[in-house]
């Protein structure tokens, strides 16, 4: 559903503008959907003008397709929506054009070294996850808990950092439909609980 969701945004905007990649995307989904697929997606298959902002898990209302055809209701079944903006394909250059101007802040203060994960395992049981990793001019492979304790050390305390993230770069495969997958890079912030 995702490489369809994509590829209909392609046409659309090549349909509109000339060109696969919108200059603008506004992105909802509901509580029940993990918009972190579709985001990487998006990612990888627009140009990196392309500014994509939303609010995931959230509720929302459209009209489209429902008002023209009160019987196919999709509302109901829709796990996200999609506002494109696209340059107008007849419009001279620079005449009436809007411009995003996007700032983005994570709220995030980076601390200490960078490890290099040596084991990662997810416990589906408890909804969480067992690591080991290594550190530069470190010998042997560290646990969760040292890791911890060396980044609350360098805090000053537990009491400084009252909400720690681990922000993990992930390297994949992708692909959009037939075409053929190429690398991409993410980075991911998960909230460390305990």
């Amino acid at each position: 559903m995702i490489d369809d969701l994509v590829l209909s945004v392609r046409e659309r905007s090549f349909s509109r503008s000339g060109s696969a990649s919108p200059v603008g995307i506004l992105l909802f989904s509901d509580e029940d959907t993990d918009i972190k697929l579709v985001l990487e997606k998006f990612d990888y298959a627009f140009s990196t003008e392309t500014v994509i902002v939303g609010d995931g898990g959230s509720q929302f209302l459209y009209r489209g397709e429902t008002a023209i055809n009160p019987s196919n209701n999709k509302a109901a079944s829709s796990a996200a929506v999609a506002l494109l903006f696209s340059r107008d394909r007849g419009k001279p250059p620079g005449v009436g054009e809007t411009q995003f101007h996007v700032m983005l802040s994570t709220g995030i203060s980076s601390i200490g070294p960078t490890y290099k994960a040596v084991s990662v395992r997810e416990r589906s049981s408890d909804y969480s996850t067992w690591l080991t990793a290594k550190r530069e001019a470190v010998h042997g492979s560290l646990d969760g808990q040292t890791i911890l304790d060396q980044i609350y050390d360098e805090l000053g305390g537990h009491n400084n950092c009252p909400v720690l993230y681990v922000g993990v770069t992930k390297r994949r495969k992708c692909s959009i439909g037939q075409e053929k997958p190429s690398w991409i890079s993410t980075h991911e912030f998960h909230e460390v609980l305990r």
